[in-house]
């Protein structure tokens, strides 16, 4: 099991960003004679940092100090080297899925899982089934999802680890909220809560309250929503998480928009836009052009919503999370077939079509019969049923039919009159 995950290693290694200059800056890690201690200082030093382009150079460090030991090692220093190297690749796996790359993010977190189960590390045995589950969460592979949590969930349960209880509560709510279980959504939302304040767990509790929200904003309690959604944004702002504060002003933005309060909508929208651009979280940017294209929608600026949901579509694309790719896609298809641009409409339609049969083929839930998926912008015509979208595409059809007909005969009328006046001409001349 080793040998693969360190072949996983060898497989993603990029070149190692030069980062001594910045290792020189730190005293502790250059009077520490030992690796395992400068790997432990490194591993802290990884947790603290909150920007991804400095913790990412800790974490380089740290696997290249940890894979050069483990050549020459046996025995109980070796778990020591190993552990340092599951860590370093569980963290190089939060990096690849902020670029998007799926294959790199499963192939390293499934190479953090197998050593952590080769040294029976049990702590980090639930971290790596937590970060799985959370991929194919996001993947919209909801079976999966829930696997991996409840396998992570017994771990923590065994070895009495109440933090990362805290996070799986808080992963599995998320997935029943998304498949239309919301009870039991708030129910373990509330129970992650409780733990993260006796915790004192600051980042936990900002999760906490953003899934809240997102639940009272799902049931129209816009007012409950953005008092939670401020919670959240206090904290973030407070812990300097530039990635999760750009969450909450994507959330905040909404719930206005929601409201029909554009200004402010747009303004925490575009703060959010920034964050993620500038931290090069390709997810995030999606979701902020996105959401900026269900605004201008609204405001009947149809020329820049199709300016925004064409780049958000284009990163989701990349991506391949298939929600990603499913609002903008539906935007645009509203859009064209407005326009009668009824090719583009057609095209974008089947698009929305694919990924909503993708979203919920492996869904959990098998309460509702009809399958609607809900506008993140809380608009009254937010879902299209299975029937509905096969009518709708026999239609667009007809019309583009009807519309290459058009053309067609204005073509050939066109082409005989230009015919007739040709021979006229051909003839007074004669």
């Amino acid at each position: 099991m080793f040998k693969w995950a360190i072949a996983i290693l060898m497989f993603f290694e990029t070149v190692r960003v030069s980062s001594q200059n910045s290792l020189l800056n730190i005293p502790e890690l250059n009077r520490a004679k030992e690796d395992s201690v400068k790997c432990r200082i490194l591993d802290l030093l990884i947790e603290k940092e909150p920007d991804p382009k400095i913790w990412m150079i800790y974490n380089e460090e740290m696997i290249h100090l940890a894979t050069a030991r483990l050549k020459n090692l046996e025995g109980k220093e070796r778990f020591i080297y190993l552990k340092y190297l599951a860590n370093g690749l569980n963290n190089k796996g939060f990096d690849s899925q902020d670029k998007g790359d799926i294959d790199s993010t499963l192939n390293l977190f499934w190479g953090s899982l197998a050593i952590r189960y080769d040294i029976k590390d049990k702590l980090g045995v639930a971290n790596s089934l937590n970060n799985i589950g959370h991929v194919f969460f996001k993947l919209a592979d909801f079976k999966k999802a829930s696997e991996y949590y409840l396998k992570a969930i017994k771990v923590q349960e065994e070895i009495k680890d109440s933090e990362g209880l805290a996070i799986s509560y808080n992963n599995l709510g998320s997935l029943y909220d998304r498949t239309k279980r919301p009870e039991e959504a708030i129910e373990l939302f509330n129970k992650s809560l409780e733990i993260r304040l006796n915790n004192k767990d600051l980042a936990g509790q900002a999760y906490c309250y953003n899934n809240l929200g997102k639940i009272y904003s799902d049931n129209q309690d816009l007012k409950r929503a953005l008092e939670y959604h401020l919670k959240a944004l206090d904290i973030r702002e407070a812990l300097h998480s530039k990635n999760q504060t750009g969450t909450s002003y994507n959330n905040i933005g909404l719930i206005y928009l929601r409201m029909n309060d554009f200004e402010k909508g747009k303004l925490y929208l575009e703060k959010a836009l920034k964050i993620h651009v500038e931290i090069e979280d390709k997810q995030g940017e999606s979701v902020s052009l996105k959401n900026l294209g269900f605004l201008y929608r609204g405001q009947n600026n149809n020329d820049r919503a199709i300016e925004y949901f064409s780049r958000s579509l284009k990163i989701a694309r990349t991506l391949g999370y298939p929600e990603d790719i499913l609002w903008p896609s539906k935007g645009l298809y509203e859009i064209h077939k407005e326009k009668g641009n009824y090719r583009e409409s057609l095209e974008m339609l089947e698009l929305f079509q694919r990924m909503r049969d993708s979203v919920h083929k492996n869904t959990v839930t098998k309460r509702i019969p009809v399958i609607t998926i809900k506008d993140p912008t809380g608009s009254s015509n937010e879902s299209l049923a299975c029937e509905e979208l096969e009518k709708e595409k026999l239609a667009l059809n007809a019309q583009l039919l009807n519309k290459n007909t058009y053309i067609l005969l204005l073509t050939a009328g066109f082409t005989c009159a230009l015919i007739f006046i040709i021979i006229t001409f051909l003839r007074r001349r004669s």
